[in-house]
């Protein structure tokens, strides 16, 4: 298995978030800047991750987005959710790949299951 580039932005935005804290916002556009994406890219991982309920977003100048239910989430949950069932047969991304494979040696190493 292998995460696709908008895969690992999914799963650095839910980082991100969970990082922040229980009920903190973040703009679009910090989160774009503190990821060095475009906010437009961004936007449709945003959108993903809000339809899954995974995020909760709020319009105006207060709003922005924060974890709404992240209990029991795994990596291949958000995987499935920005690439599909197939996700595996995504062409690979050399970096990510590497990671990947970093995480994976970890995961087994470690016993933990995903």
């Amino acid at each position: 298995m292998f995460f696709t580039i908008r895969s690992d932005l999914a799963l650095r935005v839910l980082e991100a978030l969970r990082d922040k804290g229980e009920g903190s916002n973040w703009k679009a556009w910090e989160l774009a800047m503190l990821l060095g994406v475009s906010k437009e890219h961004l936007a449709k991982v945003l959108q993903v991750l809000t339809r899954q309920g995974w995020l909760a977003s709020t319009r105006g100048p207060t709003g922005g987005y924060r974890r709404a239910y992240l209990e029991g989430i795994a990596i291949v949950d958000v995987l499935q959710a920005m690439d599909g069932e197939g996700a595996s047969e995504h062409p690979r991304h050399p970096v990510l790949q590497a990671a990947t494979d970093a995480a994976w040696r970890t995961l087994e190493e470690s016993g933990a299951t995903v």
